[in-house]
């Protein structure tokens, strides 16, 4: 996902959630999330849950890696998937 992407799906899940982040607390957001999709949503979820933006480093680096290697499997296995789903 580009930054550009992150950034506005970060800013409308903050929209949504009725959350106030800055433009420098959205870019420390996406730097926080390793740029995955699934990792930036659980991120605004705890946010909306009352945790501080400085305590997501601690809460997500236990999760981002398994989030990631999911995330680059699925990514990687996508095509495999559609053409056996097609056959």
């Amino acid at each position: 996902m580009h930054a550009n992407d992150a950034l506005s799906l970060i800013h409308k899940l903050v929209g949504e959630q009725r959350l106030s982040l800055s433009l420098e607390e959205s870019q420390k957001l996406y730097q926080i999330t390793g740029n995955i999709p699934a990792v930036i949503v659980h991120a605004i979820s705890l946010l909306a849950s009352g945790y501080r933006l400085q305590d997501l480093s601690l809460l997500l680096a236990r999760n981002t890696e398994e989030f990631a290697q999911l995330y680059d499997y699925k990514l990687q296995a996508s095509p495999l998937l559609r053409a056996n789903t097609q056959a």
